[in-house]
């Protein structure tokens, strides 16, 4: 066994949630604990594994490639353990309350409902929520004296997320369980909900409205914190490599800004429609086939799925799928309104499969000409086939369950560019979306690093993308919360290109065996996956 796979063993035990996922039946007795992770005993006690590891893989003389791995990763870590993130336990994407009721409202979550046991597991995590909470409000009252605040803006947005919680789910229509509870246990998981769950739901409401909100800060950049502006380079930089600065990135961001606004002019000449850049994005966005309702979304991105299958995969890769290897399609549940699409990893046994989300709760606002760029990204040969391909026992658990963002959006991305648009319009949406990673360099780098307010991000997004007002919030929010996230798209997708370029120079354009190749190394960060190209060169 790697030795990064012994630490996850131990993180299990840690955190015990984690096999939820993972889905280890050695563990199954741990199924009841959910951890305080906002408690610093938690964070101590995380510190602590680490520092074990870090030590063993210190002394350790003849690293494996997922030692090496690894001992990057841990280094990394240790890099940000100074940073207080206990201040800011709550975020607009990503919330302990959400995400618990949206184990219960979605079968597609983790956790597994089966018997009365699985619920009187589950009844046990729920009355953790107390505990969780008042820590939580405990930090961040900890936060307001040290003016280590989430922005105000984000507050607004969590709290109206959380309002939303409250209105939706109620004892009454027993809280959108997606299956029938069984009778003997109904009325406890029910209550444990409400008195536990729905009561910490209210509590922290009434504390960010009473008291956080207005003394939370009107900033919205990382660099407005203390320590900030290092912590923001080190997260770049373990997202990225250590080649790139934020200075670099927004000058890299602006670069491929000009190139996507020449390629849109371009189309807009050959298409002779008059205006300026800004009218020709939302005529074309206007340009629409109508959908009647959400079945229909979901029934033009089967037909997508089956038309990239014959045109992309089969032409640029060397691989047979069957029925089973396919990706589910599925509208996103109202917990995630404010998410346009996303995909969601199978669990390690496949019981769940791989699912692609996309926003179809307003049908009339889904463009048919947006779904083939948007399928080759979170299907095949995106998402679903990249996980696809390293979810088995030949890589260690480590890399199973380690994001390595840059590597997955990138090739995310750059799928995107291997599909043949079959008229303008989808040309001009696999445009859109390019541009749009690339404006993602500038305002992540605008808002963290140069101190971008909310309302110039907001303006330069509106200026250069045909999306709606309430498209653009979600997206600044994204960048808001998840600072550096949103740059390994576009960067990830251009150090693709470039290993592309190196590979075709040497084996002619192969494409199938490049692909087989990124696919052979697996997750890896980009500065790793580039040296093991250059052995090959």
């Amino acid at each position: 066994m790697e030795l990064c796979d012994k630490y996850i063993h131990d993180y299990v035990l840690l955190n015990p949630t984690l096999n939820d996922f993972m889905k280890m039946e050695k563990y199954n007795h741990l199924r009841s604990k959910y951890p305080n992770f906002t408690s610093k005993e938690y964070d101590k006690k995380e510190e602590n594994l680490n520092k074990k590891y870090l030590k063993i893989l210190d002394k350790k003389k003849d690293k494996t490639f997922y030692d090496q791995l690894f001992y990057s990763d841990l280094k990394e870590y240790f890099k940000e353990v100074d940073f207080p993130s206990e201040y800011f336990p709550l975020s607009y994407l990503d919330n302990y309350f959400v995400n618990i009721l949206t184990g219960i409202n979605s079968k597609d979550s983790q956790y597994s409902f089966t018997d009365k046991k699985s619920y009187e597991d589950y009844i046990s995590r729920l009355k953790q929520s107390k505990k969780i909470t008042n820590q939580m409000i405990l930090n961040m009252k900890k936060g307001l004296k040290e003016k280590m605040t989430i922005p105000k803006i984000i507050v607004r947005g969590i709290i109206e997320q959380l309002e939303d919680l409250l209105k939706n789910n109620t004892y009454e229509n027993k809280y959108n369980h997606f299956q029938k509870i069984p009778q003997n246990i109904e009325k406890k998981f029910l209550d444990t909900i409400r008195d536990h769950l729905i009561l910490s739901i209210r509590n922290i409401l009434s504390f960010l409205i009473e008291e956080y909100v207005e003394n939370s800060r009107n900033t919205i950049g990382v660099c407005d914190l203390k320590t900030g502006k290092r912590l923001y380079e080190n997260i770049l930089k373990s997202y990225l490599t250590e080649d790139y600065s934020s200075e670099n990135v927004h000058k890299i961001g602006l670069k491929e800004v000009k190139k996507n606004k020449k390629k849109l002019k371009d189309l807009q000449k050959k298409m002779k429609i008059k205006g300026d850049l800004s009218y020709f994005m939302f005529h074309m966005k206007k340009q629409n086939k109508k959908i009647k309702d959400k079945k229909e979304v979901l029934e033009e991105l089967h037909k997508i799925r089956e038309r990239l299958l014959k045109e992309v995969f089969l032409k640029y890769f060397d691989d047979k799928l069957s029925n089973k290897d396919l990706y589910k399609i599925k509208c996103v549940p109202k917990e995630n309104k404010h998410m346009s699409a996303y995909y969601l990893l199978p669990d390690f046994k496949n019981e769940r499969k791989g699912t692609f989300f996309i926003n179809a709760l307003n049908p009339e606002l889904v463009n048919k000409y947006e779904l083939p760029v948007l399928s080759a990204h979170e299907g095949i040969p995106g998402h679903h086939y990249e996980n696809s391909k390293h979810n088995n026992e030949k890589y260690p658990l480590y890399v199973r369950i380690t994001p390595y963002t840059a590597y997955s959006e990138g090739w995310a991305l750059y799928c995107e560019s291997l599909y043949k648009p079959k008229n303008n319009y989808e040309l001009f949406w696999q445009i859109i979306y390019n541009l749009h990673r690339s404006i993602r360099l500038v305002i992540d780098t605008g808002i963290h690093s140069y101190g971008w307010s909310y309302d110039k991000c907001f303006h330069y997004m509106k200026k250069l993308l045909p999306l709606s007002d309430t498209e653009i919030k979600n997206e600044i929010y994204r960048y808001i919360c998840d600072p550096g996230q949103a740059l390994c798209y576009k960067i990830g997708e251009l150090k693709l290109l470039e290993l592309r370029d190196k590979y075709f120079k040497s084996y002619k354009e192969d494409y199938k065996n490049f692909h087989k190749l990124i696919m052979e190394i697996g997750p890896v960060p980009m500065d790793i996956l580039e040296k093991e190209i250059n052995k090959l060169l």
